[in-house]
């Protein structure tokens, strides 16, 4: 199965413009991001289409940072990204693999245990698994925390992303949690400076999976 990267870009999220997503992306990229997902819930298919177009042209310079589409897995398939992102709601895992086959990347969104196993039973490429900590997307919803996070990564055995209030700081516990990776959105979309950030939580990560 396709590797999965560890670091993990999710937006615009309404939090940047898309044309300031797409710049922040291709810095990212070229700071280590392994992946940059497309999350446009309120673009037509068009407007997706286009938007997904974009970013690909945008990091054709950087091919080791795989394009990921949240959802739409028609615009996936026309744009030609390496996978796509599956909420908890969404298609099946076993139906996204009809259409896209083994080559590309289906991940899938999962907030409990058996989720994390149908998800891993229906061939799953990886789960993102939160959220971890408090963060401003999901206000006045606490945090699942570490413990929970730890009962995800030892139920199944493929990759688990963590997400929600990731930092560099906190990358250790998410790591002896046992993560794989992390997704992280506004840490990097409304950084000062998101080539600078990404390369500091590469490095982290890499020390991370050096010391396991």
């Amino acid at each position: 199965m396709t590797d999965v990267p560890r670091l993990h870009l999710i937006g615009p999220l309404g939090v940047v413009k898309p044309v300031e997503f797409l710049g922040i992306a291709t810095r990212c990229a070229s700071a280590g991001c392994g992946a940059i997902h497309l999350r446009m819930r309120d673009l037509s298919g068009g407007d997706a289409l286009r938007m997904a177009r974009s970013l690909r042209r945008e990091l054709s310079g950087h091919p080791g940072t795989r394009v990921i589409v949240n959802d739409r897995i028609d615009v996936a398939l026309l744009a030609m990204a390496d996978g796509v992102q599956l909420g908890e709601r969404s298609f099946e895992v076993e139906d996204a693999r009809q259409l896209l086959g083994e080559r590309r990347l289906v991940g899938r969104s999962v907030h409990d245990v058996d989720g994390a196993k149908r998800a891993e039973e229906q061939r799953a490429s990886y789960l993102i698994a939160g959220h971890i900590y408090d963060t401003p997307s999901k206000e006045g919803e606490p945090g699942r925390g570490l413990d929970w996070l730890a009962e995800i990564t030892t139920a199944v055995e493929i990759p688990v992303v963590a997400i929600g209030g990731i930092t560099v700081e906190r990358l250790p516990q998410v790591f002896t949690a046992g993560a794989h990776g992390v997704a992280i959105g506004r840490e990097l979309l409304l950084a000062d400076d998101p080539h600078a950030t990404t390369t500091r939580l590469a490095r982290t990560i890499e020390q991370e999976i050096d010391d396991a």
